[in-house]
């Protein structure tokens, strides 16, 4: 499930929460239940959540594309974000991209130094 689903329905859940606390809370959510307010609110969760499911399938992960390792000496002044720059697409989260050169180098943090080899991914051409 996507981080704006979880929030949706976490909001959700505060708000009815909120509701039952308030002295006339119950009150409240009867009205809400019986008036059109709430069917309109499932189907705009509804229409966000498939939004949300829909746009994550067209967009491009590490999965989605043939990588291939390469060796890459690091310079003085490098990090990893700035490396994946150089091989990273543009379509690509850099961010998935450097959890995997992380896990491929077994690199704790993001701390690299002049001279280290890394183990990165390109993609095949």
């Amino acid at each position: 499930m996507t981080g704006i689903a979880i929030t949706a329905i976490i909001c959700a859940t505060l708000v009815l929460l909120c509701l039952i606390g308030r002295k006339d809370g119950k009150k409240m959510i009867n009205r809400l239940l019986e008036s059109s307010t709430l069917m309109i609110l499932l189907l705009a969760a509804a229409v966000i959540v498939v939004s949300v499911l829909v746009l994550n399938c067209f967009q491009p992960t590490m999965d989605r594309i043939e990588w291939q390792e390469e060796l890459y000496t690091v310079q003085r002044g490098d990090s990893l974000w700035a490396i994946s720059g150089k091989y990273c697409p543009e379509s690509v989260d850099r961010r998935e991209w450097v959890d995997e050169i992380q896990v491929l180098n077994d690199i704790q943090g993001a701390t690299i130094y002049p001279g280290q080899r890394l183990i990165v991914l390109a993609p095949v051409k």
